[in-house]
């Protein structure tokens, strides 16, 4: 939702959505791992 309107205002390009999916799923990696 937050990233949807930061894309939409041009702030992010595709490449920095790709990074920040990335990001996002290590994380969830990472937490699921840990639990």
């Amino acid at each position: 939702m937050f990233s949807r309107s930061l894309k939409n205002s041009g702030l992010l390009t595709s490449k920095d959505m790709s990074l920040l999916s990335l990001l996002t799923a290590s994380m969830r990696y990472l937490l699921e791992t840990s639990v």
